[in-house]
């Protein structure tokens, strides 16, 4: 078995594949699905060459073990684990200028972790993983940011992991840039109806102005929003003698990130006026009514009905009490009346208001479309309705050129184009005498519109416009696929900054899907959209009576609107799928106007066409039936029930040789006539009429019509057999009887036709019929057939195919032809000759090799006997199946991945299907050379890609390979010397929005030589790593993320690399011993290890500066020379290496300084001598040191007795000496902590006796 695994794997199923290979497989196979005591089973017939299963309704979060049998052989078993559900109710905890809290609630399975993602736009994605809790804090965010933030739910169970899918919602954060409060706002003009306010510039930074404005009763309307260069604004269709309360407020950002300043307010009253009302916020099922104020007024009544009818809901209110009421529960595209009354305290009526409003009958994101209530004018001509936007403008401010509608019976308006979420005003005049009307103010609210949430903004014949919602976050774009109903797919890519798109060259009134994604990005969209129907046309009426009449019209589509008036038995508007109406119970001699809408549907919303209209009259009466009283071969008596009005003419008109271009006529005030001038072969056709009545008769013919000839056979197939002839010569009004009977001769069916041409369906295949065939004339009052004619024709047989890679097998029932010797089979193209093979006739089959994979081959099935006689009973056209390609390769980038192969095989073109491991959908391609890159992926992703061949519309095997992108690269990354020898290195991991992170790997090349690379693994949890290296010598260092595939394939991220030269080992300085040191000089020594370039010592005192002397690396002592006598020096002494990269740079390392300090000597007394010798005493002298700034003393040490004293003179007296004994003295020159190296004198005392 080369392939069976589980695919398409959700959280309550998942479908099985398996390829069959190698095995001799006779049985069935099936699939058995195994948890617990749960034991499933599925089976599958042998002869597919690749097999799919799909098991349903199975546990979510659950391990089931799959096997493949084949009776009690089992062939391959794996395992799966379905998908737990999602989360659910994710939402806002907390939120500051920099951080979010979320909460979800956890599915009811086996959840172990929770994968958070969130991202700004044009930010990277960060990813973590949360384990058992349900909430989480996002920190370090951005203020004023929105953000979109997914989480998924993981599972863990038996070492398999699987994710849901993914829950979004976009949060947004606290924004710390609060726009200054504007300055005082100003009343500029105001009366009953209009306010203008102007107001000056705040200082500071902002983007926008937002007004809000409510009557004082406190109906908030919505914020008019204004650019931040606009400085006045004018409200129009307020209510008369009413309190409003103004706030306007600068505000930066939009929607979720929105901030706005504080608010500057103020109040006025609007003049007062005429008692007045308006309706706001309609919808398909509520509105809002607005009344205005009647002074004298303590309560008022509002009664609101449906249009025509008598009682309706009454509501009272207060005064003193907001005066607006809203509306539930109404019916949708439905007029209503609405009036307001006002009462003093008596209840005595001081006024009243009345108005009409339309709910809509569909309100979307983009689009609104709604009905115009029929005023009770009855001389309205048109109607005028112009739409008016609440903010960018606001109410009064008009959008586009109004809409002009002719009077029509179901008058109708609809806008798209339009905001989401946002309030129009549709302002509805009438004109009439050419004059336009006060017009009707309503107000009507567009839908909201979330991210990726798609709506039709503009419906036409041939193109629809879509707008979705915007998209936060850092993604390349988006890909539009729509598909026709015959699957006909058209694909575009689309940038990011693009909110809506323009689909075109459009079916009229066809649903289209659309699917709308991401690319590189979790969100998509998948739905219909449907365009605009054509117009109806031809709209005529036929079957007039004087209480009926039929609507008809032409038209491709089959769903209609009707609107007509009087509206009679059928309400109006009225909706059918059929292109003729009948209109019953009408008035005689009444006009009925009926305008026709061909409708598109897509669930609850509909898009009309352009109407087309007509009027229809019905008859004022109509006579009885006519009747054929009797006739001979020259004349019919024809009679009929006349009007009951006296002295009524009646016209008759007949045409002998029927519809041949002549006719004949008479008038008459009988109710009978006689019709003459008929020959013996006369075809009559006669009417009877008076003003609206037509009526055809009867149809006559006396002679025996000619037979037809030439009858032939152009076509058959193993169904039906197609017979043409030419027509008898008597005239184009015969009909045909012809008769089918099979090889027993019986009569199998009776056909009667008009034409010459038939197709006889419904044949069995491979048989025999006989065809006779008659040309008949006349009616059911007189008929007269030909003599027959007769052919004879074998239906096609039914050839089952079977193909293998360059082979065909055919299996057919034996034919119903009679006796015939044996079947030949010819077939190109071939390989090799003969192209032909003969059959004996008991065996109905055949199998054909050695023939090119991927080529048409046709086939003929004839049938032949000793005689010669050849009938083609069978042709058939196989496409063989081309060969899979072979050597499927590829190599991958960052977003791309290229594939290559080696074709086998004739073929037109290469289908790549491709989707990512992680269940998302990936797309495909046709292509027809190779190689092929695929780009737009996503980095560091394990993609399976299946290569078909397409040759003459049959598709291979696909051949698949799994192939990975190329990781995120590390971005940040740092190699140092922590001395010693080793070497840190850190980096931050990369985002990554594929596989997670398998491994690092760390190669580390000494003086950059490739040859001697260092391969180091690091596990993907960590972010440090540490390796000991020589000291003094040069790394190269690079680092690779590593992903792996679910087959053990690996994919390598670009490397990032740094270098490093680590610091030599310090050299020890030795302590020097009291010989190394002098007045004017020190001689250093020092021990070394490793590699080193050279030594650089260092030396300075307080009255010196720094000094440096450079020694080779060979060398490890140092005399350092001129030196101040009796000072004091630090001395410091550094190994030193450098390296030369590869782009000619010079980097240099040093050890850490090894410190010594060192004291230089004094300078020595001069010339010490014994001024005079005795036994017992020696008086010694010398001179101070060479030093004429500076005071000494002196130390004197005379041995033996080891004497030693401090004096401060030049001279020194030796006492209690011994005679004849040799003393040596030495005398040290001493300044402040300093000594000098010792003079010394010997000398002999003399003898007691002398």
């Amino acid at each position: 078995m080369n392939t069976f695994l589980a695919w398409d794997i959700t959280s309550d199923g998942f479908s099985v594949f398996w390829e069959p290979g190698g095995q001799d497989v006779t049985e069935d196979f099936v699939v058995v699905a195994t948890e617990g005591d749960t034991v499933l089973e599925l089976q599958a017939s042998t002869a597919n060459e690749i097999n799919y299963l799909r098991f349903e309704n199975l546990k979510p979060a659950t391990v089931y073990e799959i096997r493949l049998m084949t009776g009690s052989t089992i062939l391959s078993s794996n395992r799966t684990l379905t998908k737990p559900n999602p989360v659910t109710l994710l939402s806002l905890e907390s939120a500051t200028a920099t951080t979010l809290g979320l909460r979800w609630t956890a599915p009811p399975d086996d959840v172990n972790s929770y994968w958070i993602c969130y991202q700004a736009q044009n930010m990277n994605r960060i990813e973590m993983t949360q384990f058992d809790q349900t909430t989480v804090e996002l920190q370090n965010l951005q203020s004023g940011t929105v953000y979109s933030i997914s989480v998924t739910a993981c599972s863990n169970v038996n070492g398999l992991t699987r994710c849901s899918t993914t829950t979004y919602r976009y949060f947004a954060t606290v924004s710390t840039s609060i726009p200054t409060t504007p300055d005082t706002i100003r009343v500029d003009n105001i009366d009953s109806n209009t306010v203008r306010l102007s107001w000056d510039l705040p200082s500071g930074s902002l983007e926008a102005f937002e007004l809000d404005y409510s009557p004082q009763f406190g109906y908030p309307p919505p914020p008019i929003r204004m650019p931040a260069s606009q400085t006045s604004f004018q409200l129009e269709y307020l209510l008369s003698s009413t309190d409003y309360q103004f706030s306007l407020v600068a505000t930066s950002g939009r929607k979720l990130a929105k901030v706005q300043s504080s608010a500057t307010e103020m109040s006025s009253r609007t003049a007062d006026g005429p008692f007045d009302v308006q309706i706001y916020n309609i919808q398909e099922t509520s509105a809002v009514i607005l009344y205005g104020r009647e002074p004298q007024a303590v309560t008022y009544r509002i009664s609101y009905l449906v249009e025509g009818q008598t009682s309706g809901q009454d509501v009272r209110q207060d005064s003193d009490i907001p005066r607006l009421l809203t509306l539930y529960n109404l019916s949708p595209n439905t007029t209503y009346n609405v009036i307001v009354t006002a009462f003093n305290a008596v209840q005595t009526e001081l006024g009243r208001v009345e108005t009409t409003f339309q709910t809509l009958e569909e309100v979307t994101a983009t689009y609104v479309s709604f009905s115009i209530p029929l005023p009770s004018l009855p001389d309205v001509e048109q109607y005028q309705v112009q739409l008016h936007l609440a903010g960018d403008g606001g109410f009064g401010a008009a959008i586009g050129e109004p809409v002009t509608i002719d009077r029509s019976v179901c008058p109708r308006a609809e806008f798209g184009n339009l905001r989401p979420d946002s309030i129009y005003e549709v302002v509805t005049s009438v004109i009439v005498g050419g004059r336009r009307t006060q017009g009707t103010v309503v107000g009507v609210n567009t839908k909201s519109l979330g991210p990726l949430e798609v709506s039709l903004s503009d419906v036409g014949t041939t193109s629809v416009e879509l707008v979705w919602g915007p998209v936060a976050g850092n993604f390349t774009g988006y890909n539009l696929t729509y598909v026709s109903p015959d699957l006909v797919w058209i694909t575009v890519s689309l940038d990011p900054s693009l909110e809506k798109y323009l689909l075109t060259a459009l079916q009229p009134g066809t649903v289209y899907q659309v699917l709308l994604r991401q690319i590189g990005g979790p969100l998509f969209f998948t739905g219909e959209v449907v365009t605009r129907p054509l117009t109806p046309s031809n709209l005529r009426f036929q079957d007039v009576r004087t209480q009926s009449l039929t609507a008809v019209w032409d038209s491709p589509h089959t769903s209609f609107e009707i609107c007509h008036s009087p509206v009679g038995n059928l309400p109006s508007p009225y909706r059918l799928e059929q292109t003729e109406l009948d209109f019953v119970n009408l008035q005689a001699a009444t006009e009925t106007s009926v305008t026709v809408y061909a409708v598109s549907r897509l669930g609850t919303v509909s898009y009309r066409s352009f109407p087309v209209t007509a009027t229809g009259r019905t008859l004022d009466r109509e006579p009885g039936d006519v009747q054929v009283d009797g006739f001979t071969t020259t004349t019919i008596d024809i009679s009929w029930i006349g009007l009951p009005q006296p002295n009524v003419a009646y016209s008759i008109v007949y045409d002998v040789d029927g519809f041949d271009g002549s006719s004949n006529s008479a008038t008459t005030t009988n109710t009978e006539y006689t019709l003459t001038t008929f020959c013996q072969e006369s075809y009559i056709i006669f009417s009877c009429s008076n003003r609206y009545f037509l009526r055809t008769i009867k149809n006559i013919q006396r002679t025996l019509p000619n037979s037809p000839v030439d009858i032939s056979v152009p076509t058959r197939d193993e169904t039906f057999i197609q017979l043409i002839w030419s027509e008898a010569p008597q005239g184009t009004n015969y009909q045909y009887r012809l008769q089918v009977l099979n090889p027993q001769l019986q009569v199998v069916t009776e056909i009667f036709v008009m034409s010459s041409d038939v197709l006889v369906e419904n044949l069995v295949p491979g048989t025999k019929y006989t065809f006779v065939l008659t040309s008949v004339s006349g009616n059911g009052f007189f008929e007269t057939e030909s003599l027959p004619i007769n052919i004879t024709a074998i239906t096609l047989l039914h050839i089952d195919v079977m193909t293998g890679p360059s082979s065909i097998r055919m299996i057919w029932e034996e034919p119903n032809v009679g006796t015939f010797d044996r079947y030949e089979i010819n077939y190109e193209p071939c390989i090799s000759q003969p192209c032909s093979q003969e059959i004996p006739s008991n065996f109905p089959g055949a199998f054909i090799n050695g023939i090119t994979p991927g080529s048409v081959v046709t086939v003929r099935v004839t049938l032949k006997n000793d005689f010669g006689e050849i009938m083609l009973i069978g042709v058939i056209v196989v496409p063989l199946e081309p060969l899979e390609v072979s050597n499927l390769r590829y190599s991958s980038r960052r977003t791309e991945i290229r594939l290559d192969w080696d074709a086998n095989t004739l073929y037109d073109s290469f289908e790549i299907d491709y989707e990512p491991m992680d269940g998302l959908i990936g797309g495909g391609i046709n292509v027809t050379s190779w190689h092929v890159v695929i780009q737009g992926l996503t980095p560091g992703q394990e993609y399976t890609f299946d290569v078909t061949t397409i040759a003459n519309d049959v598709r291979s095997t696909p051949a698949s390979i799994l192939a990975l992108t190329i990781p995120e690269a590390i971005e940040t990354f740092e190699v140092s010397d922590i001395r010693n020898g080793d070497i840190r290195i850190a980096w931050i991991p990369p985002v990554m929005e594929g596989l997670p992170i398998d491994e690092y790997l760390v190669r580390i090349r000494p003086d950059g030589n490739e040859r001697d690379t260092i391969l180091r693994s690091i596990p993907p949890t960590e972010t440090t790593d540490r390796f000991n290296g020589a000291t003094g010598f040069y790394y190269e260092v690079s680092l690779t993320s590593v992903v792996r595939g679910q087959q053990g394939d690996t994919s390598e991220s670009e490397p990032v690399s740094a270098g490093v030269l680590l610091a030599p080992a310090p050299a020890i300085l030795n302590t020097p011993t009291d010989e190394d040191v002098g007045a004017t000089f020190a001689d250093l020594s020092w021990m070394t290890t490793g590699s080193r370039l050279y030594y650089e010592i260092f030396y300075e005192s307080n009255s010196t500066g720094e000094s440096s002397r450079t020694i080779p690396a060979t060398e490890n002592t140092f005399r350092l020379e001129d030196l101040t006598p009796s000072t004091l020096y630090n001395v410091s002494l550094e190994a030193v290496s450098e390296f030369q990269t590869v782009d000619g740079e010079l980097i240099e390392a040093r050890s850490d300084p090894s410190f010594l300090m060192i004291s230089t000597k004094s300078l020595p007394p001069r010339n010490l001598s014994a001024l005079s010798v005795e036994a017992t005493s020696v008086t010694w002298v010398w001179l101070p040191p060479n030093d004429t700034a500076n005071t000494y003393s002196y130390i004197v040490q005379i041995s033996p007795g080891q004497l030693s004293q401090e004096i401060n003179a030049t001279i020194f007296d030796a006492l209690g000496l011994n005679d004849e004994t040799e003393y040596t003295i030495s005398v040290l020159a001493v300044l402040g902590m300093s000594q000098s190296l010792p003079l010394r004198n010997t000398v002999t005392t003399l003898s007691s006796s002398e």
